[in-house]
């Protein structure tokens, strides 16, 4: 009877053990889904903001537009540099460690022309948090 107690104790033991190493990987895929979604909005606002400094104002002359639009996609791009790239790196590469990988999302992520691919890039990452489980913000 002792050698049957000992053999439930370890399979309990080992259940309880598998049982454990599931729940944290769950929690610690929430957690990606949750960073990514808040990720993905900020980079939804930024792109928001910095589509709205491109709109051309009544008085100004095409030239004036066409110089100011350049200005300001050179300051969008340093500013995802600065700001989001590195974490949006971050997250591809957690992805990837998941099994996930996403065309769109390594197309755009380094280098996203205008506020239009930053979107695209904050869209795919709501994309990719929603299919591990995290709700819509």
């Amino acid at each position: 009877m002792g050698r049957w107690k000992i053999a439930l104790a370890v399979m309990f033991f080992f259940l309880f053990g598998g049982e454990l190493v599931l729940l944290i990987r769950s929690e610690r895929t929430q957690m990606l889904a949750r960073r990514a979604q808040r990720i993905a909005a900020r980079l939804m606002d930024f792109a928001q903001d910095r589509a709205q400094l491109m709109q051309r104002n009544p008085k100004e002359s095409l030239l004036d537009y066409e110089n100011r639009i350049s200005a300001v996609n050179s300051e969008t791009q340093s500013l995802y540099a600065r700001q989001f790239y590195g974490q949006v790196a971050q997250l591809r590469d957690e992805f990837a460690r998941h099994g996930i990988a996403d065309r769109e999302l390594d197309e755009f992520y380094r280098e996203p022309l205008y506020p239009i691919g930053i979107r695209e890039v904050g869209e795919r990452l709501t994309t990719i948090a929603q299919s591990l489980g995290s709700p819509a913000p």
